[in-house]
């Protein structure tokens, strides 16, 4: 019992940092790069695609600015995923348990 109250409270401040991290953090990019080049390394050359005949032609506007998410919305994508993640350790928690009850049988039906 020990052991797993130790286990939740470590858990319970790596979600409490992390949360922290994350709510600080302005919003970057997923990639710094597309294409990132080596030092030396020329581009391969590329040919073009051909032309395909397109049956309409569809006006796009120029994308809005970004608004940054609300305290309140990152709040609730934070409980959002201390949710998730406790669902998975359950659902990881009874795989294993039902995994041992089922070694811990087969090896009493086996020395029996």
């Amino acid at each position: 019992m020990f052991t797993f109250v130790i286990g939740l409270v470590v858990v319970g401040a790596t979600l409490a940092i992390a949360a922290r991290v994350v709510m600080r953090e302005e919003q970057q990019p997923a990639t710094k790069d597309p294409e990132p080049v080596r030092a030396g390394a020329t581009a391969p050359a590329r040919t073009p695609a051909p032309a395909r005949p397109v049956a309409s032609t569809r006006i796009v506007a120029p994308p809005a600015a970004v608004e940054e998410p609300s305290w309140w919305a990152q709040v609730r994508a934070v409980a959002v995923l201390v949710g998730l993640l406790a669902c998975v350790g359950a659902f990881v928690a009874l795989v294993v348990l039902l995994a041992g009850v089922l070694l811990l049988t087969a090896l009493r039906a086996a020395l029996q």
